[in-house]
């Protein structure tokens, strides 16, 4: 914290390098959450492609088990109208 009414060139520069330091480590911390940030919005968005994908795939197979079952009910019932188990 700068001191207001100091004129002594020391303790201004010695304040002006703690300001520094600490701008320097902020800005850094700064960098890191943005990297971080990064590597998290890429993740997201391969979850969502992930889960697109898989949600398709459970499309196709709840038509497919629909189309099986129908299948089976056919062949049951052709069979002589015995039960088909579930």
């Amino acid at each position: 914290m700068l001191i207001s009414g100091s004129s002594d060139p020391a303790l201004l520069s010695a304040q002006v390098e703690r300001a520094l330091d600490e701008n320097r480590r902020l800005h850094s911390l700064v960098e890191e959450k943005d990297r971080k940030i990064g590597l998290l919005e890429t993740q997201i968005q391969q979850l969502m492609r992930d889960t697109s994908a898989i949600g398709e795939e459970q499309a196709r197979l709840r038509r497919e088990n629909s189309t099986l079952l129908k299948a089976l009910a056919s062949i049951t019932k052709q069979q002589g109208g015995g039960e088909a188990t579930k």
